[in-house]
């Protein structure tokens, strides 16, 4: 049995990616949210293999209990959007970038498997990139959402080269 943890799956790419990986009986989905109706949502599509849980991205306390031994994290969490994302910058970073690192802390200390995380090709790259876009491009991201995609991505990298974190 494989234990997936999906952070942020109330989302349209969080319901797809459980429709998806529910169909493999052997996968267990721990479907995580801080929005009561698109939990709700999830319970009503019956599927035996998910489990729903309320959880609110800024309230790093519960992380342990919650993802302890999971093989695979999805972390889909964003807390702003591009369109909205320089409103408040210092706050968007406390809620993303900062919460994300202590996120990290929690999924070593309670041996997540492996953290696959979304990015943003769109706001990382900038605009001065040519298509088809590729991840060896330069990053130059067009606003604060984007910035807080890269810096969750070097964060990753962080974890992996001195912890081990996959």
């Amino acid at each position: 049995m494989k234990k997936i943890a999906i952070m942020g799956a109330g989302g349209f790419i969080g319901t797809n990616l459980i429709r998806a990986l529910s169909l493999d009986s052997e996968n267990h989905i721990l479907a995580l949210d801080k929005n009561e109706e698109r939990l709700a949502a999830i319970t009503k599509m019956r599927i035996s293999n998910v489990d729903t849980c309320l959880m609110d991205f800024n309230d790093t306390g519960t992380y342990e209990e919650l993802l302890y031994k999971q093989d695979y994290l999805f972390h889909l969490v964003s807390t702003t959007v591009p369109t909205t994302s320089n409103r408040n910058i210092p706050r968007e970073l406390e809620e993303n970038v900062i919460n994300t690192s202590r996120l990290l802390n929690v999924c070593m200390e309670s041996k997540v498997g492996r953290i696959i995380f979304l990015s943003s090709g769109g706001t990382v790259y900038g605009v001065d990139n040519i298509c088809p876009l590729s991840e060896n491009m330069s990053l130059r991201p067009i606003n604060s959402y984007g910035m807080q995609k890269m810096t969750i991505e070097s964060l990753l990298y962080i974890y992996k080269y001195q912890f081990g974190l996959e």
